[in-house]
């Protein structure tokens, strides 16, 4: 698949509350052969317009930063067309992929996409007392960003698997441990399944 040749897209999700289809920023990077090529950050209106205090007071949008921007379903079309069939990469993917399936789910669109978890793939490859984007960043990356802003944190994130493409091995842990997760607009929300025979 595309991401064994270091070709993926980086995705990763601000929520207003807690509900998973709450997205109020999207921030993308798009990866070829390594490079970062092409990024995407927008701010996005959900639908409620609610922003929780406590949601707010981790990344620091307000409902008022968004009240003029565009739906995620108006934003879908671009968002889609930046993938293009790309595999997506999230640190703590179960809460990215959530996030999009819900929203998709909510607005009736028809999807499938591909996806695997940076954090799954560090905790398989580094020990370390835990597998946080900002532990990893600030003690085996060495880099330093705005956590919470969703365009910084993929860049976080392509940080940490440049990283693991350099040291380890992570295309044969792939095929040997574990499947791509899944979602679509049937099953929504997969899961990361690994392989019986590992």
């Amino acid at each position: 698949m595309a991401f064994l040749n270091q070709n993926y897209v980086i995705i990763d999700f601000e929520t207003a509350n807690s509900n998973p289809d709450s997205i109020c920023q999207i921030g993308m990077l798009k990866v070829s052969n390594g490079k970062i090529i092409d990024t995407y950050n927008k701010l996005v209106k959900p639908q409620p317009l609610y922003f929780s205090s406590m949601n707010t007071s981790i990344h620091g949008i307000k409902s008022s930063d968004v009240k003029n921007a565009l739906t995620f379903l108006e934003l879908w079309n671009e968002i889609l067309d930046f993938i293009d069939n790309n595999i997506l990469i999230a640190h703590f993917a179960q809460f990215d992929m959530n996030c999009l399936c819900k929203t998709l789910k909510k607005d009736n669109q028809t999807f499938s996409l591909s996806f695997t978890c940076s954090c799954r793939l560090a905790k398989e490859l580094i020990i370390a007392p835990n597998h946080k984007l900002t532990y990893l960043s600030e003690n085996i990356t060495n880099f330093e960003y705005q956590a919470h802003d969703a365009l910084e944190d993929c860049y976080a994130t392509y940080e940490l698997i440049s990283f693991l493409f350099k040291n380890y091995d992570i295309a044969n842990l792939i095929n040997s441990k574990f499947e791509y997760g899944k979602i679509d607009h049937i099953n929504g929300y997969k899961g990361f399944v690994y392989k019986k025979n590992r």
